[in-house]
């Protein structure tokens, strides 16, 4: 029990010595898998980036069908298509961006943003 603590404490110096941290920080309440940003296995956020490719490809196929059926001159089948697309289409493009980006690597966007599922 205690060479499992000591090997904690060694952790923390170590990550205390590579991160910096703000002044108020409180190096005690932080531990090293929170600043690797390690989770335990099997919280990633494989669901939440396939729910957004899907919301926002679906979003795309019935706008495209909503489309379709406007310029083809019949405007009242095309306005649950556009309804639809739009409520699948702005959710799963705003997250298929925030994914991206964090797959990239982009300041400020990360896979912690995303809905956990």
């Amino acid at each position: 029990m205690g060479d499992s603590r000591y090997k904690v404490d060694l952790a923390r110096e170590e990550l205390a010595k590579r991160v910096s941290f703000s002044p108020e920080t409180n190096l005690e309440d932080v531990t090293p898998a929170e600043v690797l940003g390690l989770r335990k296995k099997g919280t990633g956020r494989g669901r939440a980036v396939a729910l957004a490719l899907i919301l926002f490809f679906c979003g795309l196929v019935s706008a495209s069908v909503g489309g379709v059926y406007w310029l083809g001159k019949s405007e009242k089948p095309a306005a649950p298509f556009f309804i639809l697309g739009a409520l699948t289409l702005i959710p799963g493009g705003y997250y298929s961006y925030i994914s991206w980006q964090a797959y990239r690597g982009v300041d400020g966007f990360s896979f912690s943003q995303l809905p956990e599922f």
